[in-house]
């Protein structure tokens, strides 16, 4: 049951946001247990207002789990409609006792990984009897038996992203990929007195990432988070917006990725056609290479004149100015931070 100050804290916030939703108390008053209702012309990101408060209701108790990936309901309010709302798997409307999510919540799921949530210590429905959480199972229990899911329309949804930046995994696993290099160009495995294993940056100059959730205690995790990275163990949610921490930490990196991978002996996956040592007066090679790069990182055929803008504006001046590895260096950061490389 709830308690009085969480119940009003609720309506009190719901309220803040410009709603006019609160909880339907019910005779009993704030105990009663009753099921939220709201106006109908509130909104949370153009979600159902009863969708919203139960969203507002759980989060507390679910978000610091539940904010990334897959399992990310509580992202946004889009992702708690899409990932919960509206996924028989989880929520059967009408159905409250054959809904996974109420027998996850009362700690009797059975045939499935996790009997209960949260996964340790009591579950939601004991922890709501005892007033600590902000919804009650009955609200829960009462919106599901309500619950109608609307149709998928056919119409296009002008508000859709059309166009996302590329993921700090993106960088740290894809870009890594593309240039031919793998773990071991950028980290070193040591034994540790204790039995333990550390794993150590082979030089901070190449400018290493590594996911928090994949190994802890690292250098170049500040680096992932900079690039807009995600941490279930962190609790943060992935940033994949365009931001100036984003620009600032993928310029340097490009070079020094790019320095790493053009240096390698021997690495075809990034050259092809030419060397390192190829230059402007080898143009055949030059050109073929700069037109698979094009392809490689763009995803788009090169054109002619692509290939002359890229060879006459990029290469050749870092080449006259340095020498053909440079400027091979200068060329591959230079698809590395291209729009068409950053957003897709």
């Amino acid at each position: 049951m709830f308690r009085d100050d969480r119940s009003w804290v609720l309506v009190a916030l719901l309220a803040t946001i410009g709603c006019d939703a609160a909880l339907d108390t019910g005779p009993a008053g704030p105990r009663g247990g009753a099921p939220p209702t709201s106006d109908p012309t509130c909104e949370s990101g153009g979600m159902d207002p009863r969708n919203d408060v139960i969203r507002r209701g759980l989060a507390r108790t679910c978000e610091g789990c539940h904010s990334v990936g897959e399992h990310g309901y509580f992202a946004s309010a889009v992702a708690f409609e899409s990932l919960l709302v509206r996924n028989p798997r989880l929520v059967v409307p009408g159905d409250p006792d054959g809904s996974a999510l109420v027998q996850l919540l009362e700690g009797r799921r059975e045939g499935s990984t996790f009997s209960q949530m949260p996964l340790s210590g009591d579950p939601f429905a004991v922890m709501a009897e005892r007033g600590e959480t902000d919804v009650s199972m009955e609200a829960i229990r009462s919106w599901i038996r309500d619950l109608t899911v609307p149709g998928v329309s056919t119409e296009p949804d002008v508000h859709a992203a059309t166009v996302q930046r590329i993921s700090a995994t993106h960088v740290e696993l894809g870009l890594r990929d593309l240039l031919g290099l793998t773990e071991d160009d950028f980290w070193t495995v040591h034994p540790s007195a204790n039995g333990s294993i550390r794993v150590i940056a082979r030089s901070t100059d190449t400018y290493p990432v590594r996911s928090p959730d994949r190994v802890a205690g690292l250098e170049g995790l500040n680096r992932f988070e900079a690039l807009g990275g995600g941490s279930a163990i962190a609790q943060r949610s992935e940033d994949r917006t365009p931001s100036t921490t984003f620009v600032q930490t993928l310029v340097p990196l490009s070079q020094a990725w790019c320095a790493l991978a053009v240096q390698k002996v021997g690495n075809t996956a990034l050259f092809t056609v030419a060397t390192p040592a190829t230059g402007s007066a080898d143009d055949a090679s030059l050109r073929a290479q700069i037109a698979d790069w094009h392809l490689l990182f763009l995803a788009e055929p090169a054109r002619d004149e692509d290939v002359d803008t890229i060879v006459n504006d990029v290469f050749v001046p870092l080449e006259a100015e340095n020498d053909a590895q440079t400027a091979w260096i200068g060329t591959c950061a230079y698809f590395v931070r291209h729009p068409l490389f950053v957003l897709y």
